[in-house]
């Protein structure tokens, strides 16, 4: 049996992941989600005939830790701040436009050649 896939059953048309990174935090709904240029999906540019806008970017939903119940105004929120990296998926497959961010990835600061392991006397 050959599967041709149901845009309407999650999973089972495509899963499609992305790495992106945060361009907006200010939810105008105040309910949690961000825009996120998606690399490959979403130009680098911001203007011209082949850009797009942080403002023409839909808007991502943030999924949160089990512990934050996101009913009837409890819950949590998310810290994502713009500039962070992020991996996510389109709920709508390869429409890309029904954005879900999984987790972010950690900031790697200034690193120094030497080992700093190892405890100086």
């Amino acid at each position: 049996m050959q599967f041709t896939g149901d845009p309407n059953f999650f999973g089972k048309d495509s899963f499609v992941p992305f790495i992106g990174q945060i361009e907006d935090v200010n939810d105008p709904n105040r309910s949690g989600r961000v825009k996120v240029g998606c690399l490959g999906w979403d130009p680098v540019e911001k203007s011209g005939e082949n850009g797009i806008s942080t403002d023409d970017l839909p808007w991502a939903r943030v999924c949160m830790p089990v512990t934050h119940s996101q009913q009837m105004r409890t819950g949590g929120k998310h810290g994502l701040l713009p500039g962070s990296w992020v991996f996510g998926f389109f709920a709508d497959g390869q429409e890309s436009n029904d954005r879900y961010i999984f987790c972010s990835f950690n900031f790697t600061a200034n690193t120094a050649e030497e080992n700093n392991r190892v405890r100086a006397d």
